[in-house]
């Protein structure tokens, strides 16, 4: 994660024109509009930190269902799951 906060340090301080990308849906103006800039991958971020005793839970940026389910599953604890009705 500090490798990630680096390379926007990096870029922002160099007038450095960056795009934060990920393996799943994101926000971009088009790769048209990034000309000798970085490209930042976020795919990395499928950590999923559980709080039993919270009821919370922190998750990534890259996390799928599935890496929710299977952290939860041993700390006995679910959470709904809506497959009806979704934008996409």
């Amino acid at each position: 994660m500090r490798a990630f906060f680096l390379k926007i340090v990096c870029a922002t301080s160099t007038g450095t024109p960056f795009l934060v990308t990920g393996p799943r849906h994101g926000f971009t103006t088009g790769w048209e509009a990034l000309k000798d800039g970085l490209e930042i991958f976020t795919g990395s971020f499928t950590d999923v930190d559980v709080d039993a005793a919270a009821n919370t839970m922190i998750v990534g940026g890259a996390v799928t269902m599935k890496d929710v389910f299977d952290a939860l599953q041993p700390v006995t604890k679910n959470i709904r799951k809506c497959t009806q009705g979704l934008l996409g």
